[in-house]
């Protein structure tokens, strides 16, 4: 219980810090959200009235505070851009972002840790060797760039989807899937051969310790020694790099987004930000918060039951 309450804090205070440092870096920045709205209607009177009617002129302390009292009662706001309600602008993109992300971290897991348990059991083999240059490889290219070249060989050239043909969950859930399938290749690729590299060098370092060499003593064969005893204190380290993996793939899928025309909380994010629609900013910023903060707290709680010396009390 002291585990939960403590997390809870932790997430409101963090949520809090974070908002209000956007809310602030608004009202610093060059731009106004008037201006932004009215477009080229925009006249002196019209910039003064709707800045009155959206209470932009207040202080900035009065703003946040309008806002998050709003907020706790369920109130997302309104779009300056679209006049809209946040929350219908925003609700059908969540399910996007969240399955590309989901997607490319199961992807991940699946080329992640089998290759990084064969590279540490063959260590300096030629397919070791050959595995690790291709690594450095991968590592190097950046996503968005991943993205480009996967549009371009399974899109362009062996036509296995269509670029920039998305297709909505709610329309084909399999189409749907399938479409998403490739965003998300881009997304893992470089994570996979860093959880390939740390998976390694986390197994290795283990397989190095006394308590090994104490198993081997008392007549366990090597397999029983690398996944009873190594390969399980091995993962302690990478499960919280897995952790940072995904909350790093749901904050950081814009770009990709962008490249593959995936109408998700990037787009419309950067699009808000541009804007300087800030209702709808800051309800992106609390949503990503929040999924990052409750993937902490079950890693947290995964950590405990791999490691039972570890308590999540403690925490």
């Amino acid at each position: 219980m002291k585990f939960v309450i403590k997390k809870f804090v932790t997430m409101v205070i963090t949520i809090i810090m974070v908002t209000l440092f956007v809310f602030i870096a608004f009202n610093l920045i060059s731009g106004d959200a008037a201006i932004s709205s009215l477009g080229t209607q925009a006249t002196p009177e019209r910039i003064e009235s709707l800045r009155n009617e959206l209470g932009l002129n207040d202080p900035v302390l009065v703003q946040y505070g309008r806002w998050a009292i709003n907020f706790l009662k369920g109130d997302m706001g309104i779009s300056y851009s679209y006049r809209m309600p946040v929350s219908t602008m925003i609700m059908d993109k969540v399910p996007v972002t969240l399955t590309m992300a989901l997607i490319a971290f199961v992807l991940m897991l699946i080329f992640s840790i089998p290759v990084g348990i064969y590279t540490s059991k063959h260590e300096d083999g030629w397919i070791d060797r050959s595995i690790i240059i291709i690594n450095q490889i991968l590592m190097a290219i950046p996503p968005f760039f991943s993205g480009i070249l996967i549009t371009f060989l399974f899109g362009r050239l062996l036509k296995l989807f269509t670029p920039g043909g998305y297709i909505s969950y709610d329309k084909n859930i399999f189409g749907f899937i399938g479409y998403m399938f490739f965003p998300a290749l881009a997304i893992a690729l470089p994570k996979a051969t860093m959880a390939v590299k740390m998976l390694r060098s986390s197994v290795l370092k283990e397989a190095k310790l006394d308590y090994v060499r104490t198993a081997y003593s008392k007549g366990n064969s090597t397999n029983e020694v690398f996944y009873h005893h190594v390969l399980k204190n091995a993962m302690l380290p990478v499960i919280t790099f897995f952790g940072m993996t995904l909350t790093d793939m749901i904050a950081g899928s814009i770009i990709v987004e962008q490249v593959f025309s995936v109408p998700g909380l990037g787009r419309i994010l950067l699009t808000s930000i541009s804007n300087r629609d800030y209702p709808v900013v800051m309800a992106i910023i609390v949503i990503i918060s929040v999924m990052v903060l409750l993937i902490n707290m079950l890693v947290d709680i995964l950590y405990s039951v791999l490691d039972p010396r570890i308590s999540i009390e403690d925490k």
